[in-house]
């Protein structure tokens, strides 16, 4: 749904697997299989306009240790201004927290503005 609501736009995607349906699949230059926290390093500056990480897992002690990382993985990919919706909190001097959509339960999604 993000292809066609923002025609026109680059929208890299990164997973561990291939899982998705044949029609949601991206182009191969912008499918990005591996571990998000070295892959996306490659894609450092690239001046995101928005990131959307739903990584989280449920298990506090997992998404502990997301969170020492995701986060400046997240200001590193942002442009300033840029936008991001995470499943796990993002602290991060550079990341201004928003409240997310009222239709969203409290910590459900943590959203951020690139500052």
């Amino acid at each position: 749904h993000l292809r066609e609501r923002l025609p026109g736009r680059r929208i890299v995607v990164f997973d561990r697997e291939l899982g998705a349906h044949a029609s949601s699949i991206p182009e191969p230059e912008n499918l990005v299989l591996g571990e998000i926290r070295e892959t996306a390093s490659r894609f450092i500056g690239i001046d995101a306009a928005l990131v959307h990480a739903d990584i989280g897992t449920g298990y506090d002690d997992r998404d502990a240790v997301t969170s020492t990382w995701l986060p400046d993985l997240i200001a590193r990919l942002l442009r300033v201004g840029g936008i991001a919706v995470s499943g796990t909190p993002l602290d991060h001097p550079l990341l201004q927290p928003l409240p997310p959509p009222p239709s969203v339960p409290p910590d459900r999604y943590f959203v951020c503005r690139r500052v």
